[in-house]
């Protein structure tokens, strides 16, 4: 028998009885926490906003271009070129939104993630019942959940829309696997980067608040003065590389040929996201070193 879910408003834990526990495998523990926090998460009145605007924009944007190009050409409608329109308004920062949703998603739905958790003292509940690596590897995979839902599941959704609308055979298919791939690879990218900086800021506090904040906030003040200040008087590509949209700007600008010229700046994105991440997960672990 799967155990239930005992979720009551501000909670961060699951009272379950430890030998029933015991029945899970690890993987199972993770699952059932990762869905309890995401429950727990989109619980609030505004947590749902992001997911709702997110996709009313994806559906507009994609609307706009359908009906763009098919007032510009009497030729059938390009689907392939419509869906990369939309990608690149929604997932290459300086085209269009770029991971600002994915940061108002983050700063929305999981500022509480640990911050939760810390105000609530959770951790000694969770030492008794699940180990800590079950605990550490939940909440990345809850924040992995909170950038798909933010913006790239309307991203996988309407790659599927396009395969279904053109119906090409499986070599068309194999031909465009591309967009697939490349949608992963910046799905890795934005999980890395602002989703390292959620897991910091909402590790270092108790208040979910102040996390939403600084998540939404200090990425922006980063893009500011590297790029801005100190990019543009040293010249040094690292400053601009630090920048966490930057980052996603020279992969996407790598992926898919852009105009920016930014594709030479790839190994400082790389060390970016490694930084970024590396200190979300250090955030982590010292807050789950509270689990006594």
């Amino acid at each position: 028998m799967k155990p239930t879910l005992d979720i009551t408003p501000r909670n961060s834990y699951r009272p379950l009885e430890k030998s029933r526990l015991k029945e899970q495998s690890e993987f199972d523990l993770i699952i059932t926490q990762t869905k309890f926090d995401l429950k727990r998460m989109l619980e609030g009145s505004w947590a749902k906003a992001p997911i709702i605007f997110s996709g009313l924009l994806w559906y507009v944007t994609t609307l706009f271009t359908v009906s763009r190009l098919s007032i510009q050409s009497i030729l059938p409608i390009d689907y392939w070129n419509t869906f990369k329109d939309s990608l690149s308004l929604f997932t290459a920062p300086r085209e269009g939104a770029g991971g600002l949703l994915i940061g108002i998603g983050l700063a929305v739905i999981g500022s509480g993630l640990i911050a939760d958790d810390n105000a609530s003292k959770a951790h000694t509940i969770y030492a008794t019942k699940i180990s800590k690596r079950t605990y550490i590897l939940s909440k990345i995979l809850t924040m992995l959940a909170i950038v798909f839902i933010s913006l790239f599941l309307w991203a996988f959704l309407l790659y599927f829309i396009v395969i279904y609308k053109t119906g090409p055979p499986l070599s068309g298919i194999i031909e465009h696997w591309y967009f697939l791939t490349n949608l992963v690879i910046l799905f890795v990218v934005y999980s890395m980067t602002i989703g390292g900086i959620a897991l910091f800021f909402s590790s270092i506090t108790d208040r979910s608040l102040v996390a939403g904040v600084l998540i939404l906030v200090i990425p922006l003040l980063i893009q500011f003065i590297g790029t801005l200040i100190l990019y543009d008087v040293t010249g040094i590509s690292l400053f601009l590389a630090l920048g966490p949209y930057n980052t996603v700007l020279i992969v996407w600008d790598k992926l898919w040929g852009g105009t920016y010229k930014y594709a030479q700046y790839m190994p400082e994105a790389v060390f970016s996201m490694i930084l970024y991440f590396s200190l979300g997960l250090w955030a982590l672990f010292k807050a789950s070193n509270d689990r006594k």
